[in-house]
């Protein structure tokens, strides 16, 4: 088993734990609120995220958690490792997630506010955050898979670079939160950001129906995950039940930029229980043969 991340104590107010990839993530209790700040490729990207919600002149460091609240609400603060999407209530995936580590913060509802969405306020720093589609019944009948929590979730990526070092360029992935009651009914949230390029602030929002009927305290627990790999999944290959291998042809249609321009790779990451050989091509127009590709 994996050595847990641990926070560790750098001064009064101050913490710090580091991800698998030796990526640090600080944590500071300053003018009565919590922040953290998530750094990336030596802080030449980073995202600094600050929880105005809660207020409080103390706060508490016990279990690996760090803990602040007042008489309404609390927020808590601890590491998060790898997970499987089969955790998650309603999905038959097992996609691996979060496996270079990551950041969960939770905000408790004591008592049921005023007002349901809630703004966080962030400072991004060279990062894009691109919001992840829901499927639709095309992409379904396509075979395309894509966890629960993705969808409608925040990739977040370097703002212009990729490979080497960086290898796909994402940076990090913020995760659809849930919120739970106390008798355990969960509800999906939307999140949003105010730009996709380096934006100011980050808005979580519950069902109204589901804040309206919740025995309280309700948790909602938005998840910071770092991670190289994509969330979706296209097939490519599946067993046909007799010992043999179907072959799917999979692909995304794109304009060409004028004017055009020379490919020098193509990569992509490939998962699964099925061995095959794969080739990849970069075509100006479809053949029309078996199993064409939108145009």
């Amino acid at each position: 088993m994996a050595e847990k991340l641990r926070i560790f104590k750098d001064e009064e107010n101050k913490y710090h734990f580091k991800t698998k990839t030796d990526n640090r993530v600080d944590i500071e209790h300053k003018d009565k609120r919590l922040r953290f700040k998530l750094n990336k490729w030596g802080g030449e990207a980073s995202a600094e995220v600050f929880l105005d919600m809660v207020e409080a002149d103390t706060h508490t460091f016990i279990g690996n958690k760090i803990e602040i609240e007042d008489s309404k609400k609390k927020i808590r603060i601890y590491p998060i490792d790898t997970r499987s999407t089969k955790d998650f209530y309603g999905d038959i995936l097992d996609d691996i997630q979060v496996e270079d580590g990551g950041l969960r913060f939770e905000l408790v509802y004591k008592e049921k506010p005023p007002t349901y969405p809630f703004n966080i306020s962030i400072v991004s720093k060279n990062l894009r955050w691109s919001r992840q589609p829901f499927l639709t019944q095309e992409d379904i009948e396509k075979g395309i898979k894509c966890p629960f929590n993705v969808e409608g979730s925040l990739a977040v990526y370097h703002i212009s670079k990729k490979n080497n070092e960086y290898l796909t360029g994402k940076a990090f992935h913020v995760y659809r939160p849930i919120a739970e009651d106390a008798l355990g009914n969960k509800a999906w949230c939307e999140i949003e950001v105010d730009r996709y390029i380096d934006p100011t602030s980050l808005t979580v929002t519950p069902p109204q129906e589901f804040m309206d009927d919740a025995v309280y305290p309700v948790v909602i627990d938005p998840d910071f995950g770092e991670t190289g790999i994509g969330g979706s999944a296209w097939p490519i290959a599946s067993n046909d039940g007799k010992g043999g291998l179907i072959s799917i042809r999979s692909g995304s249609a794109h304009t060409m930029p004028a004017p055009g321009g020379t490919a020098n790779y193509i990569r992509a990451y490939i998962g699964g229980d099925v061995v095959c050989d794969c080739k990849a091509f970069i075509n100006q127009r479809d053949s029309g043969g078996a199993g064409p590709m939108p145009r």
